[in-house]
């Protein structure tokens, strides 16, 4: 037990150096990279001095001889790093509900997981904003067609779609949905809002509400909290905590979890 706390620490301590780290020289690339060679290993088991993996792993680092190459070598190495490990923010207190919104978004997209967290922060909304009634929660990767689903929630006679990258076929899906005497809403980040806006206008013109991901979910937590910056932490902390249940209830991959703030717990 003490040895797996301890390689955690030290997982941890180097995830944090790297956040912060700005690298220029070739050097210290190839330092960093071999760092990350040293935890590959770590997280197998003990190390071994004799382990020819080091230097195996140096002679193939020490080859990248353009600056650019290795920049891109690390790039990659980190966001695998990163994304081991739940996401986290900071909370400002002094900022918007929709900035803090589309903060955590930022952090998950460069974690290369805002298509799932997206999805999971809008179900945990509607859970929070409807506690008496089922807000389905299945598996990011599961398919609508899978189970049958009309889009990823269905609540009342309106569905709802979430995604971080509409394509053609979803508004046809919308234009199924809609057939079928749904309502729809579209639900993407605030960057493809304009975008996603004009494509359903085109499709079916005033039978599809687009609205950002941030705006859905913000405009709620101040409506729960009475618009008042003391219950908004309350609000904040609820749909958090409901969204790390629904994450830990259907996905292997525990690193979707967001982790709460202390001043969000405190």
């Amino acid at each position: 037990m003490a040895n797996k706390r301890n390689k955690e620490k030290i997982l941890r301590h180097f995830g944090n150096w790297l956040e912060n780290l700005s690298l220029e020289s070739k050097d210290s690339l190839q330092a960093v990279a071999l760092g990350f060679v040293e935890l590959e290993k770590l997280k197998e088991g003990p190390i071994s001095k004799d382990d020819q993996i080091w230097e195996k792993a140096e002679r193939d680092i020490s080859d990248i001889n353009d600056i650019n190459d290795l920049h891109c070598f690390l790039a990659e190495k980190k966001n695998l790093f990163l994304a081991r490990y739940p996401v986290k923010f900071l909370y400002d207190q002094s900022i918007t509900t929709w900035q803090l919104v589309h903060e955590v978004l930022e952090v998950a997209k460069q974690a290369g997981k805002e298509g799932p967290i997206a999805q999971y922060l809008v179900g945990a909304k509607l859970q929070l904003r409807f506690p008496d009634i089922p807000i389905s929660n299945e598996s990011y990767s599961t398919a609508d067609d899978q189970l049958g689903r009309s889009g990823d929630f269905h609540v009342g006679d309106t569905i709802f779609h979430i995604t971080v990258s509409p394509m053609p076929a979803l508004y046809e899906k919308c234009r199924k949905n809609i057939d079928e005497g749904l309502q729809v809403y579209l639900i993407v980040p605030d960057r493809c809002l304009i975008g996603a806006r004009q494509n359903a206008e085109s499709v079916i013109p005033l039978k599809i509400m687009v609205t950002s991901i941030e705006s859905f979910i913000s405009q709620n937590i101040d409506e729960l909290s009475s618009f008042a910056r003391s219950l908004r932490r309350d609000e904040l902390r609820q749909l958090l905590q409901i969204y790390n249940e629904r994450v830990n209830a259907t996905e292997i991959d525990k690193s979707m979890m967001i982790e709460i703030p202390r001043n969000l717990i405190q």
